[in-house]
């Protein structure tokens, strides 16, 4: 009897063991299902994002092309400024581009930058439109065709500025009592006396790819070398970080001041001849705006004046001598950018210009020793008041006086009483050799208003 009830139990105790473990294996198989479902999400999941990463990383890709496309054209001639202006097609929003697979974009140029302004770390709907001379924002808007996903790249590019006073592709002398304000001297030449000095002046700086004598001896042996130099303390001579003499667009600045002339003869004036290529004092009588172009061209209409080949023309026009002399002995006076495609011979003194000279903000002690040096300088008798470009030789003596930058592509010599303050917002600087670098790049949040192609 006992042995039955033991026997029963233990028949009971096998079921109820065999249920457990088909219980333990029904969860196990549960949770395993579980798992491989979430697995397979998951993988889902990753290949869609690894897929849309590959899409965003191709419109990115295609709108950092499409800036260095509109890089690219505003380095080009004049289109700084056209581009900026939205006068040239392609750059306004106005075309669609398809040469990216898949992809289509357009390419709006904007003067200035206009990036979001921020607040407390708030972004506001307004812009900053930073300075419109110097800056330039490019805004890529793209669509991917298949997918309908949209970006846009936005990059702020901004042009370099040479801040000289003077300077030159050969020697560079200053005699007598001939100065130079607030903004460095500077030769590309490779000469030992690339800018022979009889002393240290107590300003402005110094710089030459070359060498820099002072009094006889080079700077590096009188100790007055520094790769950081300072008014009346050191000069940085063979300074190779100043690569290749910049380049001047001197076929832009002719159109400009031939546009100039036929739109008003007070914002362009330009002049040429046949033969005889010497203008004594025959510069315009003109207080002009700054946009004024002064040019004075080859004698030969035909001719192209390139500096590395000609030589100025000294009175009549013969083999390589195609260029134009200007001799200034009056007190005339003008702004905005004179062109020399020759040699320029300064005398006499200028004409009262109603204008404030403002030195830049790290003129002292960086370019000048004394404070006094450094104060603005009110209603100057002027002679320039802009940049001058020569493409022959500079000579100026007598009293003459600029205000802006003077570019002589051989060389330069001042003497006399001639004076030049550097004008560090002289917008015309910007032109040349048309550097830029990127100043910003970014996506950003499509706005209320953008339209995508």
């Amino acid at each position: 009897m006992i042995n039955r009830a033991l026997k029963a139990i233990r028949r009971h105790a096998n079921r109820s063991e065999e249920g457990q473990g088909l219980a333990y294996v029904l969860v196990i198989g549960t949770v395993l299902l579980v798992f491989l479902i979430a697995l397979v999400n998951v993988l889902v999941l990753e290949e869609k994002w690894v897929v849309g990463s590959a899409r965003r990383s191709q419109l990115v890709a295609a709108g950092d092309a499409a800036i260095d496309r509109a890089l690219y054209k505003l380095q080009m001639g004049g289109n700084w400024d056209s581009l900026g202006k939205g006068l040239i097609d392609g750059y306004h929003n106005d075309v669609v581009y398809s040469d990216q697979p898949g992809i289509r974009y357009t390419i709006q140029v904007l003067e200035g930058n206009w990036t979001p302004t921020v607040y407390g770390g708030v972004t506001s709907t307004g812009y900053i439109m930073g300075d419109p001379k110097l800056e330039r924002t490019i805004i890529v808007s793209l669509s991917n065709s298949k997918t309908g996903e949209r970006r846009k790249i936005e990059a702020v590019i901004i042009q370099t500025v040479l801040n000289s006073a003077i300077f030159s592709g050969g020697q560079i002398q200053v005699g007598g009592s001939a100065d130079a304000h607030w903004g460095p001297v500077v030769s590309y030449s490779s000469a030992s006396d690339s800018i022979p000095l009889s002393s240290l002046p107590t300003h402005p700086i110094f710089m030459s790819y070359g060498g820099i004598t002072i009094g006889g001896v080079s700077a590096e042996s009188a100790g007055k070398w520094s790769a950081v130099p300072s008014a009346g303390v050191s000069v940085y001579s063979n300074n190779k970080s100043l690569g290749t003499q910049p380049t001047f667009d001197t076929l832009w600045y002719k159109q400009q001041a031939l546009t100039g002339m036929a739109a008003s003869p007070s914002i362009g004036w330009y002049e040429s001849g046949a033969g005889s290529c010497s203008w004594a004092g025959g510069l315009p009588a003109v207080t002009d705006p700054d946009e004024t172009v002064v040019f004075y061209d080859n004698c030969l209409a035909t001719a192209k004046y390139d500096p590395t080949i000609n030589t100025p023309c000294g009175g009549t026009c013969s083999g390589n001598a195609i260029g134009a002399d200007v001799k200034v002995a009056g007190n005339w006076c003008g702004q905005g950018t004179l062109v020399v495609m020759g040699n320029l011979d300064t005398k006499g003194t200028g004409c009262s210009m109603s204008l404030t000279m403002t030195p830049p903000t790290d003129c002292y002690p960086k370019y000048d020793t004394d404070v006094s040096g450094c104060t603005s300088v009110s209603n100057p008798d002027l002679f320039w008041n802009g940049f001058i470009y020569v493409a022959g030789a500079l000579s100026s003596s007598g009293n003459k006086k600029v205000y802006g930058t003077i570019y002589a592509y051989d060389t330069a010599g001042i003497t006399g009483n001639f004076s030049i303050w550097y004008k560090s917002q002289n917008s015309t600087l910007a032109t040349l050799g048309r550097t830029v670098f990127t100043k910003l790049w970014l996506e950003r949040k499509p706005i209320q208003g953008d339209v995508f192609p």
